[in-house]
């Protein structure tokens, strides 16, 4: 076996090593902004609505995906889902 090649390649190792580690990290924060993005899309539509701005001129969107009970709540009012007929602020 040739010693040279033995430090270069436990070299490559630990550098992949490294890369592959901090993908999953990289793949979390960019779904928990994403995760973040949706909710605030979700609290901005509910506030405008509660405020009676008709939906074509809101900003932000509703809770397509169903999931507005799982965020967190908002600065100044949470966010729940009623029965499953839409959402509802506290």
């Amino acid at each position: 076996m040739n010693t040279r090649l033995i430090g270069p390649a436990i070299l490559s190792g630990t550098i992949l090593g490294l890369l592959l580690a901090a993908l999953p990290d990289d793949q979390r924060q960019l779904e928990s902004a994403m995760w973040r993005d949706y909710c605030q899309g979700v609290a901005q539509w509910q506030s405008e609505a509660n405020q009676g701005v008709p939906a074509s001129e809101r900003f932000g969107h509703p809770d397509y995906d169903g999931k507005a009970h799982r965020c967190p709540p908002t600065e100044g009012a949470s966010i729940t889902v009623t029965a499953g007929i839409g959402l509802a602020a506290n």
